[in-house]
């Protein structure tokens, strides 16, 4: 099935777009004011009420309203929790995995030979040990995985789309405890502590 995708320009990240959406499309790179005129003329009058409010984020932020303020920190994380469940969804070897899995047949090829030569173990128990101990290394690599991806991919762009406003630590509990209503991966994924870094 065909899909269409937008790219933010800034953080790279991938959105879903409709063409429907658009007087045209463009098929060449032209300036903001130009792309806008030639595909969506009227954004100014469909998004009126966002671009107002972006501008107050901007200019006036301390005028927020409390429901203003819940909304726009709610938003990025609405936008980017799609692409947690879409990699969640998925099986992905990241670096983490890959070492583990490279360090676990190093641990199971010289490990057990150290070990028969210093403890009065069975041979079979001392390599069932390792290979139980190499397991477990994998599992927790691979349990941390979407942990690791959110920390890497996720956390960079969130961290500045809300730093304008500079949510407090009970508001970014706040706006998790929603995705976690929803059952978004992303609120038992994300380390408010590792966000904070980027406020």
């Amino acid at each position: 099935m065909l899909s269409h995708e937008r790219e933010c320009l800034q953080c790279n990240t991938l959105f879903n777009a409709d063409p429907a959406w658009y007087h045209t499309l463009s098929q060449k790179w032209q300036s903001l004011a130009e792309l806008i005129k030639t595909t969506f003329p009227n954004l100014s009058e469909v998004y009126k009420d966002r671009l107002e409010l972006a501008e107050k984020i901007i200019k006036t932020p301390a005028l927020l309203t409390p429901q203003e303020r819940a909304s726009m920190i709610r938003i990025p994380f609405h936008l980017l929790s799609p692409l947690v469940e879409r990699r969640m969804a998925q099986t992905h070897i990241d670096l983490g995995i890959s070492l583990a899995l490279v360090g676990s047949i190093f641990f199971i090829s010289i490990v057990p030979v150290l070990l028969m030569k210093i403890l009065p173990f069975d041979e079979g128990l001392i390599f069932l040990a390792c290979a139980i101990t190499a397991l477990l290394g994998i599992g927790w690599q691979v349990l941390t995985a979407g942990n690791r991806y959110v920390k890497r991919r996720i956390i960079p762009v969130l961290g500045p789309s809300l730093k304008p406003l500079r949510p407090t630590e009970s508001e970014l509990k706040t706006a998790l405890a929603e995705l976690k209503a929803d059952r978004q991966k992303m609120a038992t994924r994300l380390n408010i502590a590792d966000l904070q870094k980027y406020l």
